[in-house]
């Protein structure tokens, strides 16, 4: 039993269904208003460097951020070229949990089954 409940807690630790959005630019604040410290983003910058942060720090003019890493890193927002917010999709999220559910339910009744009719025998 607590062999099914550890699967179980690795199976819903896997199942955040998340997704990068773009953030577009369509003022020099815009990322500013959009992003907000805790976000994790995705970014490109105009010279080519890809970063994937938790954002610590956003400005009109700097993003500061933390790779998975524990670097720290320090971009101008003119520098950036493109930049994608993680958010996770509660519908999915749900979804999956609801199938995980299921599946340990349904193989709890198989068990249970098994073990009243080995008893009936």
């Amino acid at each position: 039993m607590f062999r099914t409940f550890i699967i179980f807690l690795s199976c819903l630790s896997l199942l955040a269904c998340s997704t990068y959005s773009p953030v577009q630019r369509t003022s020099p604040n815009s990322y500013a208003l959009a992003i907000k410290p805790g976000d994790q983003v995705s970014l490109s910058t105009i010279n080519g460097q890809t970063f994937e942060l938790k954002v610590t720090r956003i400005s009109q003019d700097i993003l500061t951020g933390v790779d998975d890493n524990g670097h720290s890193e320090i971009i101008k927002i003119s520098d950036i070229q493109e930049l994608e917010k993680k958010s996770i999709s509660a519908a999915k999220t749900s979804g999956g949990i609801l199938a995980v559910v299921v599946i340990v339910c349904v193989t709890a009744l198989a068990l249970v089954a098994r073990t009243l009719s080995s008893a009936g025998k």
